[in-house]
């Protein structure tokens, strides 16, 4: 049996730790012992709980301050020399650079999960941004095989950095989980957020900050669109200025974090992205395996995805009005009932949690 062992940030319920989750709960038990370092102490929205019904060996480093990464690399190789694993696998900046520290006879994987370009210094500016930047991609160069979320994010490294030794496996979802709503449970929903079932709904969920395009969506929504309901699920920097923003407007509904995503996902007519960066959005499969057409801006990712689920998902011009308004009356006049049963089949048969697992362990095995 193989010791393996995954360094991360931390249990937070979050896109990367959804993908992590998917991963080892599939993973073959009789090939793979899982070991699991975090760095941070875990905070009130975490899945602990879930990883440990997985059976796995946890170890929390609880680094203070966030950075203090010399002390996290003696804990770290404490924790080596005492389980032997074969294969590390890290995610995240500080996981990564840790791991690239780790000696040339350990099987070192990485999985990217953005644009370190446009993501480092959107959300931490030019200065910081930048040194995030340096360490992350010379921590890439030294592990030995890197794992990219999308053909977009491996082609990002390749053409900014000259980093060629990497691999694409996508993102998963669960399909058991992310499903479409029954009719009762729909209209008791509907009915609590006061909605009328007969109006066509676009829902976007996702962290409300710059990158995302929030603001830009509601702006787009108060001119256009009075007769079209818009649900903003998520929590950032930026909700309270979007629900300034939208507070005269009773068809835009921002309710921050909420617990079963699904089920409001499951209410929806569509799906809405205006984000100006993703790696290979989560949030998208996740309405794609509930059946929810959708509309997307043209980042390469989101491109990716549209070439993929065909005519029920469209791209517009990021940051461009003319070009959102199209593609939103586009899809609300066309007939997509066709397409949701065809959107849901293709989640269940190329982006199944174990189908993913199942790429990463022929990774590590090769």
């Amino acid at each position: 049996m193989k010791n393996i062992l995954y360094i991360v940030s931390s249990f937070e319920r979050c896109g990367p730790t959804n993908q992590l989750h998917n991963i080892i709960n599939n993973l073959d038990k009789t090939k793979y012992r899982v070991f699991v370092i975090t760095l941070s102490k875990e905070g009130d929205n975490s899945r602990q709980k879930d990883f440990y019904r997985l059976g796995l060996k946890h170890f929390c480093l609880n680094i203070r301050p966030r950075w203090n990464l010399f002390s996290a690399y003696l804990n770290i190789r404490k924790i080596i020399n005492s389980i032997k694993p074969l294969i590390i696998h890290s995610q995240g900046v500080r996981a990564d650079f840790l791991n690239s520290l780790l000696g040339k006879k350990y099987q070192k994987i990485s999985t990217i999960r953005s644009f370190p370009n446009i993501d480092y210094i959107s959300a931490y500016g030019f200065l910081k941004g930048n040194i995030l930047i340096f360490l992350h991609i010379n921590s890439l160069k030294r592990i030995n095989k890197n794992c990219c979320v999308s053909s977009a994010v491996q082609e990002n490294l390749l053409a900014k950095y000259r980093i060629s030794n990497t691999y694409v496996i996508h993102n998963s979802v669960d399909g058991n989980r992310y499903k479409p709503l029954n009719k009762i449970k729909r209209i008791d929903l509907l009915s609590s957020l006061n909605l009328n079932p007969n109006k066509k709904i676009f829902i976007f969920s996702a962290p409300l900050i710059a990158r995302k395009n929030p603001l830009f969506l509601i702006e787009v929504w108060k001119k256009f669109f009075q007769n079209f309901v818009l649900i903003i699920i998520g929590d950032g920097p930026l909700i309270n200025e979007c629900k300034k923003n939208s507070a005269d407007f009773s068809n835009i509904l921002i309710l921050g974090n909420v617990y079963s995503v699904e089920k409001y996902l499951g209410i929806a007519s569509y799906y809405i992205s205006p984000s100006d960066g993703e790696g290979f959005p989560n949030s998208v499969l996740e309405a794609h395996s509930i059946g929810l057409p959708s509309v997307l801006s043209n980042i390469p990712p989101h491109t990716e995805i549209a070439n993929f689920f065909g005519e029920a998902s469209l791209n517009y011009i990021a940051s461009s009005e003319n070009s959102l308004v199209e593609k939103i009356n586009e899809i609300t006049k066309k007939d997509t009932s066709f397409l949701r049963k065809e959107l849901r089949q293709k989640c269940l048969d190329f982006f199944s949690p174990k189908l993913m697992s199942k790429k990463y362990d022929d990774l590590y095995d090769c």
